[in-house]
């Protein structure tokens, strides 16, 4: 392999129904100012004028490669772009969201074998309002990875898109994205990616943008489709978790919390404030509530008492004491 070769970082696009903000995301990898870079699209049966889009960018840019396919998910655009990927060094980025200038530049400037390079993120909401996660200690920081686990209070661990991976680890070790897994695909690929490195390494900067601009997407869905395809993703990470003892438990705590979320955030975005499903929500939380319980003391505040609430099936006290957190005291 040529050292130009090596070089090359090739950046996953996963793209579907997107023609408000794919040309924004793009252009945040055009603007990179590292130049060896192979932007691939993986347009995944778009039937608005994305594929389009990134055809006529791909016209005026050879950087950029365009795939289209038929509708089949997230992960599987994912492991198609890795499939066709050239580069040595992968990365993913989603169509709402985008990266600083330097993003790119920052992450191979630390780049190495076996090692993840991770930078922070900063959350945009529709209304512009931002809010930047970055571990603050140094400007970059080194941990074995099972020590990371230990560190990463700040959720940066979950997301695909604010890490730089090592082609090779995912190909030798098969590590591709569960095309049966719809709602927490990157937190899995994550946790089977981190047992094939020795070292992470933080980068103290926001350089990775997510844009919640479709905060109702979920309101198109089946509501219920959702929240029992969530209850059965928490349950092959526990499976996973429990098959590998040397996971430290704070990161299983975290693990748990993160199950949570998913909980609250179905209850946030089902049916309207005072709506809430109690009967089917009640049945498919109770089971998986025992579950976490265990996992409690290992957790914050915040989260204990977002726990009693649930277990005691008081959803919408949860869910005004929520709107009053994050909008006054968040």
């Amino acid at each position: 392999m040529s050292k130009m070769k090596e070089n090359i970082v090739s950046i996953i696009v996963p793209v579907y129904n997107r023609e408000k903000v794919i040309e924004r995301c793009l252009q945040s990898l055009q603007a990179q100012t590292y130049k060896q870079l192979e932007i691939i699209v993986v347009d995944d049966g778009s039937q608005d004028q994305s594929a389009e889009l990134c055809m006529a960018m791909a016209a005026n840019d050879s950087h950029i490669k365009v795939i289209k396919q038929t509708n089949g998910g997230v992960s599987s655009a994912r492991n198609r772009g890795i499939k066709e990927a050239a580069g040595k060094y992968l990365m993913f980025l989603d169509s709402d969201d985008v990266y600083e200038a330097d993003t790119v530049a920052s992450m191979m400037e630390y780049a190495a074998e076996n090692t993840l390079c991770i930078c922070g993120m900063r959350r945009i909401d529709q209304h512009g309002k931002s809010k930047d996660y970055v571990y603050d200690q140094t400007p970059v920081s080194y941990y074995d990875s099972d020590y990371y686990f230990e560190i990463d209070r700040l959720r940066l661990f979950y997301s695909v898109c604010n890490k730089l991976y090592i082609k090779e680890i995912i190909i030798k070790n098969g590590l591709f994205f569960d095309e049966n897994i719809h709602y927490t695909e990157d937190f899995i690929f994550n946790l089977h990616y981190y047992q094939h490195i020795d070292r992470v390494i933080l980068i103290n900067k926001p350089y990775y943008h997510y844009i919640d601009c479709d905060q109702n997407s979920l309101s198109k869905d089946n509501q219920q489709n959702f929240l029992k395809g969530t209850l059965a993703n928490n349950q092959t990470v526990i499976e996973y978790l429990n098959a590998n003892p040397q996971i430290p438990e704070v990161l299983k705590a975290r693990c748990y919390h993160s199950f949570l979320v998913n909980i609250l955030c179905y209850l946030d975005r089902s049916n309207s404030f005072f709506k809430i499903d109690r009967k089917a929500a009640s049945a498919l939380i109770s089971d998986a509530m025992k579950d976490m319980e265990r996992w409690l003391p290992y957790a914050n505040h915040k989260t204990r008492m977002e726990f009693w609430l649930l277990k005691h099936k008081l959803f919408l006290t949860d869910r005004i004491i929520r709107a009053i957190y994050f909008k006054w005291l968040a």
